[in-house]
């Protein structure tokens, strides 16, 4: 009979350890992000699911007319917006955003604001194929 508790406090441990290692700080990243007002014109809300070393994930944009600029890339209407990034560390995301059918823009941000659960940001920017640096937050769940 006292085999029985410490087996049950044996299995209790194990699952906390294997818990303790899915980082749940990661996961709470998982929803949807969003530019806000942007400075070329491009707002979008982006569903981003996140890994220890991947951030993907897809929406829509829309953009005020006439276009938005970046560079030597215009872009106008609404679309489709996808992004799949790379985490070097905890903070850098870098990867390539697609806007519609066009060529795919590198993005590149530093996640901040992890300490204040709903309030966390990517501070990124696109680049052009000019070479062109365009400003463009994420912000995780409400449009500031």
């Amino acid at each position: 009979m006292l085999k029985r508790p410490y087996s049950l406090v044996a299995v209790v441990v194990a699952l906390s350890a294997c818990s303790a290692g899915t980082d749940p700080a990661v996961t709470a990243l998982d929803g949807e992000w969003s530019t806000g007002h942007t400075v070329i014109g491009l707002e979008f809300g982006i569903s981003l699911s996140w890994t220890r070393k991947l951030v993907v994930g897809g929406g829509s944009y829309i953009v005020f007319p006439p276009s938005a600029q970046c560079g030597s890339i215009q872009v106008s209407g609404q679309g489709t917006v996808a992004l799949a990034a790379t985490r070097s560390s905890s903070s850098d995301v870098h990867g390539h955003m697609t806007l519609g059918n066009a060529a795919p823009l590198e993005y590149e941000g530093t996640l901040s604001n992890t300490a204040q659960p709903g309030f966390e940001r990517v501070d990124g920017f696109l680049i052009g194929a000019d070479g062109t640096q365009c400003p463009l937050t994420l912000f995780h769940a409400a449009i500031p």
